[in-house]
C-alpha cells in the first residue's frame, strides 16, 4: 500500500510542531488533519510541491510503499525504493548521548558534506 507519510520527514527535519508549521506556511486546518491522520484521499500537485520546497526533500520522500500479499513485483521494482524504516531516528536521537568532543566531529562532517552540494 503506498502511504503519504509527510511526519516522517518532518520528524527527520527537527520539526517539534507539526501541526503549527503546516498552518504557517499556507495550509488549512482540515488538509493538516488529512496529512497527520493518514487519510489522505487526495493531494494536489501545488501542495506536495511547496511541501518539497519547505522541507529541502523530493516527492518521493513523502511517501512510503508496503507491499501488499495481492503485489507481485520484482526486487529491482522502482516501487522498492520507497519501503522505508519504521522508525528511521533523528540526528538528535542519534547524538543526544555523545560526548561534546563527538558533536564536534559530527558538526564538522556534516559542513563537509553540505559543502559538497
Amino acid at each position: 500500500m503506498l502511504r503519504f507519510d509527510v511526519m516522517r520527514v518532518m520528524k527527520l527535519r527537527g520539526i517539534q510542531k507539526p501541526w503549527v508549521f503546516l498552518m504557517e506556511n499556507g495550509f488549512t486546518r482540515s488538509a493538516s488533519n488529512n496529512f497527520f491522520s493518514g487519510n489522505v484521499l487526495e493531494l494536489k500537485i501545488w501542495q506536495i510541491e511547496k511541501l518539497c520546497l519547505l522541507l529541502n526533500c523530493t516527492p518521493s520522500d513523502l511517501f512510503d510503499w508496503e507491499p501488499s500479499e495481492h503485489a507481485s513485483v520484482g526486487e529491482n521494482h522502482a516501487m522498492r525504493a520507497l519501503i522505508r524504516e519504521k522508525s528511521a531516528p533523528t540526528i538528535a536521537e542519534i547524538v543526544k548521548d555523545l560526548p561534546i568532543e563527538k558533536m564536534e566531529e559530527i558538526g564538522e562532517m556534516l559542513k563537509q558534506i553540505k559543502e559538497k552540494e
